[in-house]
């Protein structure tokens, strides 16, 4: 875990090389990733597990203490930043490892010519070559075109393009992206960007910035708040949804809001409030304020994009189950209908096949699929047929792509086996007065829809549209359904 008396550890958005000797607290957290904390109170994290060496004793079987930064007191353990853990200080504790006695060089480079050598006392002459600087320092390892003490750094920041590496005494370093993985073995790092490759959810954590807190979140200043999230109102959202998904895994169900809109009054409001993100009273914000629109980015990323939660994790109901039904017959086939519009028709046909049918009303959302995942994945163990009752254009094709995406995020594979509506299943006269030109208005949309010409073949090859409302007739909806699905009727 140590690199010549440093703990790397991560911070938000870079590497941190913490001396050991300020290293208070370390706190097995979600899916083992530690918390680190430091004794100023900063917090880092890295991957477990917890170490079996000094200067960290075990309190716990998850965490991991400095008895120099902390305080034990009736059955607790306390340390800086509020900190508290259950455990005790055991009265006769291991000998602490010294301090380490890292060297007083902190690099080498080539200036002018010649080699310079940088310590904490400052410039001297280097050795001839930068091989022969290594030899004299074993300590030294490369780092691009010049050499560094591992002892000596204190973080490494990339922005992209470089690593910028702060070491002590207050010199910086920078060497080039091409230059990292060298460095990155001999620190025993995966790369200079993370500690370890391999872990999804630990990646995702950083990426979001989701931490646990010492208290919670309403209990802390907003200094304290925002000592993390500085001004960045997403990673707050994030971590009130984290907050709470973790809260509820420790079999803690606070009493906050059960959908999107709930969960936005109780408890999001008041913690953007209380850390100073909200610039109006919350009386005034409506569906379209834009804190509310980033929470439903935010939950659709940490539960659909992420996956590192569920909807049903954060207490939520279910969607109404008028929206979905299994099928009597043949639950692996779904019908899916866009609109509502549709619905009662969509309805017959599903009951007369015996299929399974979905309602999403638009683009489908992260909590209805998964709450048709749920329905869908005792009753099909194999792949679900997708017969799509849509709008006959490219955003219609779309819900049918992104409800496909969905389910797979839910261990569900789906394919698209048909669509109802098609230029087929129209007359020329129908199509004369139904079909509508599909209004290009800028390249993105432009794009879009030769893509869909070239899946859909369009309205005899152009880019009209017809709306899955044109072909609501139960006949012929029955037939297109038994064209698409190659089914027959059930007998009930």
């Amino acid at each position: 875990m140590q690199v010549q008396g440093r703990l790397i550890v991560e911070g938000h958005e870079h590497l941190l090389f913490w001396p050991v000797d300020e290293v208070a607290m370390l706190l097995t957290e979600h899916q083992g990733r530690l918390t680190c904390v430091a004794a100023s109170g900063e917090v880092a994290h890295r991957p477990g597990p917890l170490p079996d060496e000094p200067p960290w004793i075990r309190v716990s079987e998850t965490s991991a203490v400095h008895p120099g930064h902390v305080k034990s007191s009736r059955g607790f353990v306390t340390g800086p930043g509020g900190w508290r853990v259950p455990g005790r200080l055991p009265a006769r504790r291991a000998p602490q490892a010294p301090a380490s006695d890292a060297s007083d060089v902190v690099y080498a480079r080539r200036v002018d010519g010649r080699v310079v050598r940088f310590t904490l006392r400052g410039e001297e002459r280097g050795a001839a070559t930068l091989r022969a600087e290594a030899a004299a320092h074993p300590a030294l390892v490369p780092a691009g075109t010049s050499l560094v003490n591992p002892g000596r750094i204190r973080s490494i920041a990339s922005d992209g393009r470089a690593y910028a590496i702060a070491l002590d005494g207050g010199h910086e370093l920078t060497i080039t992206r091409p230059a990292g993985p060298r460095l990155a073995t001999f620190l025993g790092l995966a790369s200079l960007d993370r500690i370890a490759e391999g872990n999804p959810v630990h990646d995702a954590m950083r990426a979001l910035g989701l931490r646990d807190w010492p208290a919670p979140l309403m209990d802390l200043s907003r200094d304290q708040i925002r000592s993390w999230v500085a001004d960045d109102e997403k990673t707050l959202t994030a971590n009130v949804v984290w907050e709470t998904y973790r809260l509820r895994l420790r079999g803690q169900n606070p009493d906050y809001g059960r959908d999107q809109r709930g969960f936005y009054y109780l408890p999001v409001i008041p913690i953007l409030n209380h850390a100073g993100f909200l610039s109006a009273s919350p009386a005034w914000l409506g569906y379209d304020d834009p804190h509310f629109k980033l929470l439903e980015r935010v939950l659709a990323e940490l539960v659909g994009e992420r996956a590192l939660l569920e909807y049903r994790d954060l207490g939520f109901d279910e969607p109404t189950l008028e929206t979905r039904r299994l099928g009597s017959h043949h639950p692996e086939v779904l019908l899916v209908l866009e609109k509502h519009s549709v619905e009662r028709e969509a309805m017959e046909v599903a009951r007369r096949f015996g299929v399974s049918v979905v309602v999403l009303g638009g683009q489908p959302t992260w909590i209805l699929t998964e709450a048709l995942a749920r329905m869908l994945r005792p009753a099909v163990p194999g792949c679900v047929r997708i017969i799509a009752y849509v709008d006959f254009d490219p955003w219609g094709w779309v819900i049918i792509d992104s409800i496909v995406r969905q389910l797979a995020r839910y261990d569900v594979t789906a394919e698209v086996a048909g669509y109802l509506v098609r230029p087929s299943r129209f007359t020329r006269r129908e199509i004369a007065s139904l079909a509508q030109a599909i209004p290009a208005p800028d390249a993105a949309t432009r794009t879009k829809i030769r893509d869909w010409l070239r899946r859909s073949g369009g309205v005899h090859g152009k880019g009209m549209r017809l709306y899955a409302d044109f072909l609501r007739d139960v006949p012929r909806l029955v037939q297109a359904f038994r064209e698409e699905s190659g089914l027959a009727e059930t007998r009930t």
